[in-house]
């Protein structure tokens, strides 16, 4: 709700079939089910270089899931990746000055 507030026009949400109705609610324009591997890799390769900015919610959230890679390729070049829980490796290179914006 607080990215609608700010007037984006496009927020996309990446989860499971089954949670389509509670991010609809809390603010998602578009859902794509993970779960249907071919829409997912469409989108990837449709969005790439096109986002502004990817919230990530889901990379090293308990099952070992990565997003990261992916992720980084919607951005447009001056986009934001911003990850919730990510791996220990990527907190300290962001601490230490080697991670990229």
């Amino acid at each position: 709700e607080r990215v609608r507030a700010m007037k984006v026009d496009r927020i996309i949400a990446i989860c499971s079939g089954g949670n389509k109705d509670l991010v609809m609610e809390n603010g998602a324009t578009e859902v794509i089910d993970y779960a249907n591997s071919e829409n997912l890799a469409s989108f990837w390769k449709r969005e790439a270089g096109k986002i502004d900015c990817v919230y990530d919610a889901a990379t090293s959230s308990g099952k070992g899931e990565d997003y990261t890679a992916s992720s980084v390729t919607l951005l447009k070049e001056e986009g934001q990746y911003v990850t919730l829980n990510g791996p220990a490796s990527l907190w300290l290179r962001k601490i230490i000055g080697m991670e990229k914006k």
